[in-house]
């Protein structure tokens, strides 16, 4: 039996560090997960009646799951926030889940109480969750104990089935539309008007050796509304706020380790955290699971967590919309043990736009949306550099992700005039930096560095080959493989700066160009006058599923637009063996190491010389085998 007293409530507890820092709102401000919870009508087929610390029979999820190892196919629906797999749970005051012997998933384990007047009931039942079969629990509108409704918590869990991917995988989705309470009054907890003592936690075991518990539980604070760490103000693995996703594949259910820190523009001071700048984590390995993705809070904090551990993680953060003259910037390796590690701190300072100086010109088809200078990837360009010394030499690089690029040289096409060729650059796009370097016989150096931009360009074509002026291409996103698919608005920060314009049109080229964050996605192509190729009743061609990364370079999207049979309306990225230096059937970090050799003079030759030049500049140098390090760590998509 429980036994309810009051106790004074200290302010400080409100304050305590979580993971990445537990930071209070300010007071009025709305949460921003709203939009978390799915209004499925399954999930209210049954219910529990009004109770404290009740539970339901075992209930049939509907198909089987494999959860770390054993397989269940019923789960017990407990009032207090949670399911369980082996018998029901009414304990009121949560527990560690870290060393549980229960079999549970804790969407927030905490003390409901939904007995209290405006109180709503925990419901549960069957639905479809994104075209897969779906259980669903509702703990909307729900009160604390002793039948208080001053606060009121909304969260929901949905057990979704991906059967199509391995029998007994499924996601573990957590939606968070609002927290105001984390414990109840029972003298046992020690809370207070719904807040202090022992808090809520947000996790899941198999109750033996597998267990994973959210940074802030069991943290006065960390989870509410009112904190900058709150569960409606962030997000794991998904850009809809106050949505956590953890795949459950091959029995395997994320747990590791977390990497936390902040983004700032180009400083340090508080004052330039950036709030809402998209974030990717991308673990590198072959083959590499998929990027997880997160939003920056009010305080422009970002948290990844059940990061798989034995390798290294790249980390970039893009600027949000309406956040200007900065560009995307990547940090790593970040070196994550076998164990797990709390990887804190790592900030990112976004990278401060740097335009191309007045007396140089970049011959390109067009500008990135934010005028930097595009390069297409497929071809390259030609530049020029005037207003320079006479009998100079000079020369440029491009540096991406830390590592060169390309070089090359320029020659003087008339006094103080210099004109040089950048070559095509496959497998590479983003922002990138460029430097001209001109050293003069006397005074009046330049050494000048400025952003280009490497288009990852796609192009619509006719049947013929041709490309189609005035397309209509459109860009769509979805968080999980297999959808849905939804039209990424125009001017969202899941484009990068370089074009934020969502449908775009081809100009006479026909192309179109997009840089994107980790997702999957699908691009579309449509005109008047024109059909599928294929279904001549279908007047767009789609892409099948692009997952990203790696970069989806070359596409051709196709449209009979009167003449016959065409080619397929989708395109695969160029692949191969480019830089298996060591003839071993695979490219990998080895390839690198026997290159760099080389190239000291410590070996003469190599197994596969024609096959070592990376980057293909003509020679063999250590800049392939930084290409080849950036392929293999997942930077670049292809050699």
């Amino acid at each position: 039996m429980k036994r309810f007293f009051a106790l004074p409530l200290v302010a400080a507890l409100l304050l305590l560090s979580a993971a990445f820092g537990t930071r209070a709102i300010t007071a009025g401000s709305d949460a921003a997960g709203a939009a978390a919870i799915k209004g499925l009508a399954g999930c209210t087929n049954d219910s529990l009646p009004p109770n404290d610390d009740g539970f339901s029979a075992a209930i049939p999820i509907g198909f089987p799951i494999d959860f770390v190892g054993q397989t269940y196919t019923t789960l017990f629906v407990n009032n207090n926030g949670n399911v369980t797999f082996d018998s029901a749970l009414s304990t009121y005051t949560p527990f560690s889940l870290l060393e549980t012997t229960h079999v549970i998933i804790a969407p927030y384990f905490a003390d409901v109480d939904t007995r209290g007047a405006g109180s709503s009931v925990v419901t549960y039942g069957r639905d479809t969750f994104s075209g897969h079969a779906a259980f669903c629990v509702n703990w909307v509108n729900v009160g604390y104990f002793n039948s208080h409704t001053d606060k009121i918590n909304s969260f929901q869990l949905l057990l979704v089935e991906r059967a199509d991917l391995q029998p007994g995988d499924f996601d573990i989705i957590m939606n968070y539309n609002q927290v105001q309470w984390e414990t109840g009054d029972a003298a046992s907890s020690g809370g207070h008007e719904g807040l202090g003592g022992n808090s809520a936690r947000v996790g899941y075991s198999n109750g033996v050796d597998t267990a994973f518990e959210l940074p802030g539980s069991a943290v006065n604070g960390a989870l509410l509304d009112s904190a900058a760490s709150g569960l409606s103000r962030n997000s794991r693995n998904s850009l809809i706020t106050g949505r956590y996703v953890y795949p459950v594949r091959n029995g395997v259910a994320p747990t590791g380790g977390t990497i936390t820190g902040t983004v700032h523009r180009n400083d340090t001071g508080p004052d330039l955290s950036v709030e809402g700048a998209l974030v990717q984590a991308c673990f590198a390995a072959d083959p590499a699971p998929p990027c997880q993705v997160t939003t920056t809070n009010s305080f422009g904090d970002y948290l990844f967590t059940g990061l798989q551990g034995g390798g290294n993680y790249f980390v970039t953060a893009f600027p949000p919309s309406g956040v200007t003259k900065v560009g995307p910037r990547t940090i790593g390796a970040l070196f994550m043990p076998q164990a797990g590690a709390d990887l804190i701190d790592q900030d990112i300072k976004l990278i401060p736009m740097q335009p191309v100086p007045p007396d140089v010109t970049i011959e390109t088809p067009f500008q990135a949306g934010d005028g930097t200078p595009a390069i297409p990837s497929t071809t390259g360009a030609t530049f020029r550099q005037v207003g320079a010394c006479t009998g100079g030499s000079a020369t440029w690089t491009i540096d991406q992700n830390g590592g060169p690029v390309a070089q090359g040289f320029m020659t003087e096409t008339a006094p103080g005039k210099y004109k040089g060729t950048i070559p095509p650059l496959p497998g590479r796009n983003g922002r990138a930096t460029m430097n001209i370097t001109i050293i003069c016989p006397g005074a009046g150096d330049k050494d000048d560095d400025f952003d280009i931009y490497i288009d990852p360009s796609g192009i619509v074509r006719t049947v013929g080959g041709d490309p189609i002026s005035g397309a209509t291409v459109t860009l769509y996103r979805s968080d999980s493989s297999s959808g849905p698919f939804e039209q990424v608005p125009s001017d969202d920060a899941i484009m990068s700066p370089s074009n934020r314009t969502n449908p775009d049109t081809t100009g006479a080229d026909g192309i179109f160009h997009w840089d994107v964050i980790a997702g999957y996605y699908k691009v579309r192509a449509e005109k008047v006058g024109c059909h599928n190729p294929a279904n001549a009743a279908q007047a767009f061609v789609e892409t099948a599923v692009l997952t990203i990364p790696p970069p989806a370079l070359g596409l051709e999207l196709v449209l009979d637009c009167g003449g016959g049979p065409g080619p397929s309306p989708t395109a695969t990225p160029p692949s191969g063996l480019t830089g298996d230096a060591n003839c071993s059937g695979g490219v990998n970090s080895i390839d690198a190491t026997i290159i760099l050799q080389y190239g000291a003079g410590l070996v003469s030759t190599l197994p596969c010389l024609g096959l070592a030049d990376a980057n293909h500049s003509g020679s063999v140098n250590s800049i392939d085998a930084t290409v080849i390090l950036q392929y293999v760590a997942g930077l670049i998509s292809s050699l």
